[in-house]
């Protein structure tokens, strides 16, 4: 059914015909009843159309960085503009990162230039062994945990010893740079080194922790048939111990 629509409307042609405004087609409102009036619209000369599911945002928010399409289309094929202040402007011309990301061991441009150009050591060589923790202290018969990694843009593979040649508590376990001791006894006591495996001899190719096993406490009623020596004990696993 049509309807006499005057010049400057658009006339909703199913469903309960009528004319509406022309300016109201394709202004995202459904006016019509069944929509007719938002189709085959486009995007409007102030907006961006996605490339993969047709949707329409505001220019300026094309190449600002943020990804609005979901198919990131609206950050494709972007002319550097510079970046802010406080920011580092990658090689490449294609990203910005905070200036405080520069030149801390690991990389944050994709082309890897935050930690190559200006650096004070060569980015591409440097090691960055971290331990977490650098140092523990604990009683005997617990666990104890230890993690080593290389935080460079190496990411170099890591490998736990025990300093001066030592072997390992029994059931030690390690892997991914996580070192774990269980039962820990006091003759453990000491330093454990975390290396850089096929870095060796290079400087900072290794890091060292210590580790400090301190006795566990029993009451004097459980001493029994173990022998006294004033404030410390054997007890029935041949370990010493303090009388509290």
């Amino acid at each position: 059914m049509l309807i006499g629509c005057t010049v400057g409307q658009f006339q909703c042609e199913s469903n309960n015909p009528r004319c509406i405004e022309e300016w109201r087609k394709c202004d995202r409102v459904k006016d019509c009843r069944d929509g007719e009036d938002e189709r085959d619209c486009g995007c409007r000369d102030f907006e961006f159309q996605c490339r993969s599911d047709l949707k329409c945002i505001d220019n300026w928010r094309r190449c600002d960085r943020y990804y609005d399409c979901e198919d990131r289309s609206d950050e494709d094929d972007c002319e550097p503009e510079g970046c802010r202040l406080g920011e580092f402007a990658c090689a490449d011309g294609q990203q910005c990162i905070p200036e405080r990301f520069r030149c801390d061991g690991r990389p944050n441009c994709r082309d890897g230039s935050d930690e190559r150009d200006g650096c004070p050591y060569s980015g591409d060589h440097r090691l960055n062994l971290r331990t977490y923790p650098t140092e523990q202290t604990i009683k005997e018969g617990r666990e104890v945990v230890f993690q080593c990694r290389d935080e460079g843009p190496l990411r170099a593979r890591v490998e736990w010893s025990r300093g001066g040649g030592l072997p390992f508590p029994e059931g030690t376990r390690q892997f991914d740079g996580r070192l774990e001791m269980p039962n820990i006894q006091l003759s453990n006591t000491g330093t454990f080194v975390c290396r850089a495996v096929e870095h060796a001899g290079k400087e900072d190719s290794e890091v060292s922790v210590y580790l400090r096993v301190t006795p566990r406490k029993y009451s004097k009623d459980v001493v029994g048939k173990v022998k006294e020596d004033r404030n410390f004990f054997k007890d029935e696993t041949g370990f010493l111990a303090a009388i509290t």
